[in-house]
């Protein structure tokens, strides 16, 4: 593991966001808010343009989001940069396999321009899982990517 990932990352000079840990928790408790609506009320089988294809598919959705509900839980507590890079890793790649089993199965009842603009969905969230996946991959492995403006910065 590098030093870079072990250390928090310190926040950005001149830019305003949310603390880390209201982020998380924030990312649990939406996620928590959509298992509840997909399994208890008012449920998935309340989707009229579901096909029982559907039932395959909500495993793989539902596993996509407990994941996210743990990982965002975990890092409550463990705040580094190996840990956001193993998380997302991890997210993404269970998500990609959510994505792609969604194009497998594609349990919805819509024809025409509906179904093609699902299926551009499905591409985005499917090239988006291989990005995070990627991009987690990099940051565990070899670190950053190296910037190719920050001799330039360095310099002034």
């Amino acid at each position: 593991m590098s030093a870079a990932l072990a250390r928090s990352s310190p926040p950005r000079a001149g830019t305003r966001s949310l603390p880390p840990r209201a982020v998380s928790a924030a990312a649990a408790v939406i996620g928590l808010a959509l298992l509840y609506l997909v399994e208890v009320r008012p449920g998935w089988r309340t989707l009229t343009l579901l096909t029982p294809a559907a039932e395959q598919l909500v495993p793989w959705v539902v596993g996509a989001l407990w994941t996210g509900v743990v990982l965002e839980t975990v890092a409550l507590v463990v705040r580094t940069r190996w840990w956001r890079a193993v998380a997302d890793l991890t997210s993404s790649a269970v998500g990609l396999a959510a994505a792609v089993a969604a194009w497998d199965l594609f349990p919805v009842a819509v024809s025409g321009p509906g179904r093609v603009l699902l299926r551009a969905v499905l591409v985005v969230a499917i090239v988006g899982g291989v990005a995070g996946v990627v991009s987690s991959l990099v940051r565990i492995l070899g670190g950053s990517p190296p910037d190719p403006d920050a001799r330039r910065r360095r310099r002034r």
